[in-house]
């Protein structure tokens, strides 16, 4: 998406194919369609829409690794070849991106988030959620996280606690 910024040199952003941008009555822009702006995790189906990579990690990952696009998963990427759809090159590697970028968070940073919580304090129950956001982990991986860090003791309660109270919460919603 590219627009000249105050009359200025004009300012590329890299977003889904689906966000709109608009210019108000007012003279400002908007960005509109803003729910996929971090690419989903591999594995999740057709909640590829909703089960997205925490910002924080795709911020960490793109240091060291290069971008991920929050178009990786669907059909964005695919043209139509005899009737059928087919995917582009590029749509191809950025699966396989978001492949190795999930790979990554389950089988990295979730096990390494477990440890640093084993060998320090235990975060308190209502910064919990803070805690593993800043690490890039959502709350849908507490299970993978209480499994890492063992079924005993005050952190492993901790992570069951929040797991339950979450349940619930959702239940009585």
């Amino acid at each position: 998406c590219r627009w000249p910024r105050g009359g200025g040199a004009p300012v590329t952003l890299a977003l889904a194919v689906d966000v709109e941008g608009h210019l108000g009555t007012d003279g400002d822009f908007y960005i509109l369609d803003t729910a996929r702006m971090t690419p989903p995790e591999a594995g999740a189906g057709w909640s590829i829409f909703c089960r997205l990579l925490r910002p924080e990690f795709v911020a960490d990952w793109a240091l060291l690794n290069g971008p991920l696009s929050a178009d990786a998963l669907s059909l964005f990427a695919a043209r139509k070849v005899d009737g059928h759809l087919q995917l582009e090159e590029e749509g191809m590697a950025q699966n396989q991106a978001v492949h190795k970028a999930t790979r990554y968070l389950l089988d990295v940073v979730i096990p390494s988030l477990a440890q640093e919580l084993r060998e320090g304090v235990c975060p308190a129950p209502e910064f919990l959620s803070q805690h593993l956001h800043a690490a890039g982990v959502n709350v849908r991986h507490l299970g993978r996280l209480r499994t890492a860090v063992g079924y005993s003791g005050d952190l492993s309660r901790l992570l069951l606690g929040a797991m339950v109270s979450r349940t619930l919460k959702n239940i009585l919603r």
